[in-house]
């Protein structure tokens, strides 16, 4: 075996993943001032309440600051008298002497902030008894945990304590945001480029897990569509790796045994979990091929509500071509600005390995660049179960990546894309069934679910109740086998 052989054996491995969280939300306030305000529609079941300030001293800001005093509060009692130290990366103070944990100086331990950019919409606002209450918009941020049953347990713990203790909104201004990495070392680059590239891949089916509002959002742009990558960006030959094959790869709908196109051995059925959607009813990104030719290079796009970076003058690259040359990418820093997105933020942000980050130390100590990989996408939701859903599925992802056999890895991109041109092949709970997340996948159906207006029955039997234009009797269930 050669050395070079060697060396990618040793490096196909998962390694420590760590995790970090960061919640937005809104809670509401109000001065005792006696008076009994109206309870809001909106939270006749809330298991939380108002917060309730003292009235001296009560206003404006201090009201804001009794907020996140407050809910730092109720953070640290969901979570004494637990042993949380075999989470941390960094579990103590000295932890930090160590140069290469300097990064992770401010994520020792939860931390509550003003969110600063989020808004309560006016449908809300306009309900009644809900502009009774100062809103106060929060961010709250995760220490950097070790990826193990503990702390999703952790996360768990918190995010419950704060639905069960306060009103919370989280309107469509809101985000739930994660930040993998390998504690506090770099992410090794073959493991960075293996993520990044079925990243990329399962952009346009992960989009389905997504509201309208997170897919079409500066904050959160479609690596897919509109990465540097996506319109053009490649390496010289000279620089191709073995990873990413020459060869023309034969697409999913010509490979089944025995030519049958409805036969589906690749996409085994779930024990535990049936769908209530058909392949082809999940929606994504509802950008067509035509959007990307443009008659003046200098128009933005419009992308709904928001508009995108201007300058794009073709359709973007394929998955295929794209990935291969994800995987020719020979430097972190080359890898990172293929995968940005020019004028807004992508879904999936390898920012911290930009040239100007990646390696490189500020002259405070204690404030280092990150080195994580950001999952922006995700809706705001302050449901527990949603939130370490998501962050399961994250961690998946990239240890998925980093250790799939070569050949496992391909196919799964070759589903990713046919999956992307014909949603009726494949789509984001085939990869959930493929990736062994089924439990994840049910919890974040409940969700799903409602937004297209089904109601679902019974979650064993996959039974659901379909509004009008969404008559299940119009698609084909055949090849959602489920055993």
């Amino acid at each position: 075996m050669s050395p070079n052989t060697l060396q990618r054996n040793a490096e196909n491995k998962a390694g420590p993943s760590s995790i970090g969280t960061e919640l937005e939300f809104f809670v509401a306030v109000r001065r005792d001032d006696w008076s009994q305000p109206t309870v809001p529609k909106l939270f006749a079941s809330s298991e939380g309440n108002p917060l309730v300030a003292p009235e001296a001293g009560s206003r404006g800001t201090a009201l804001e600051t009794y907020a996140i005093e407050h809910v730092r509060h109720t953070i640290a009692l969901a979570l004494e008298k637990k042993l949380r130290v075999k989470t941390r990366v960094i579990a103590s103070p000295q932890d930090l002497d160590d140069r290469e944990a300097r990064h992770l100086g401010p994520y020792m331990s939860w931390t509550v902030e003003r969110e600063g950019t989020a808004s309560m919409p006016e449908d809300i606002l306009g309900q009644p008894g809900v502009s009774d209450y100062m809103w106060v918009d929060l961010e709250v941020k995760s220490p950097a945990l070790w990826a193990t049953d503990d702390a999703f347990v952790e996360i768990l713990d918190v995010v419950q304590a704060l639905q069960q203790t306060y009103w919370i909104c989280t309107p469509p201004s809101t985000a739930l945001q994660f930040h993998y990495g390998w504690g506090k070392d770099y992410i090794p680059f073959r493991n960075l480029r293996r993520i990044a590239a079925l990243l990329y891949a399962v952009d346009p089916l992960l989009a389905q897990l997504h509201p309208q509002h997170r897919r079409n959002n500066t904050y959160s742009l479609s690596n897919r569509l509109y990465s540097v990558l996506a319109h053009g960006s490649t390496e010289p030959d000279a620089n191709r790796d073995p990873e990413a094959p020459e060869t023309k790869l034969v697409s999913p709908d010509r490979r089944c045994e025995g030519g049958d196109s409805q036969q589906e051995a690749k996409v085994q059925g779930s024990t535990e979990f049936k769908t209530v959607f058909a392949r082809g009813m999940l929606t994504g990104y509802d950008i067509s091929a035509h959007t990307f030719y443009l008659t003046d290079p200098d128009t933005p796009l419009s992308l709904g509500p928001v508009r995108a970076p201007r300058g794009y003058g073709c359709k973007p690259l394929g998955i295929l071509t794209a990935v291969r040359e994800i995987l020719h990418c020979t430097t972190a820093p080359g890898l990172s600005k293929r995968m940005e997105t020019p004028g807004g933020r992508p879904a999936y942000d390898f920012g911290a390995y930009a040239d100007s980050r990646y390696m490189r130390e500020t002259p405070r100590q204690r404030q280092q660049p990150k080195r994580t990989i950001e999952f922006r996408q995700a809706a705001g939701t302050m449901d527990p179960d949603e939130v370490v859903a998501h962050a399961k599925i994250v961690v998946h992802l990239c240890e998925w990546a980093s250790t799939a056999d070569l050949a496992e890895f391909w196919k799964l991109i070759l589903d990713c894309e046919a999956g992307e041109s014909t949603p009726s092949w494949f789509d984001v709970f085939d990869l959930l069934d493929r990736l062994d997340l089924n439990a994840e996948a049910r919890i974040l159906q409940r969700s799903i679910a409602p937004r297209y207006g089904i109601e679902i029955l019974d979650e064993d039997a996959g039974t659901a109740t379909y509004p009008e234009t969404l008559d299940p009797k119009a698609w084909n269930w055949d090849r959602r086998t489920i055993m």
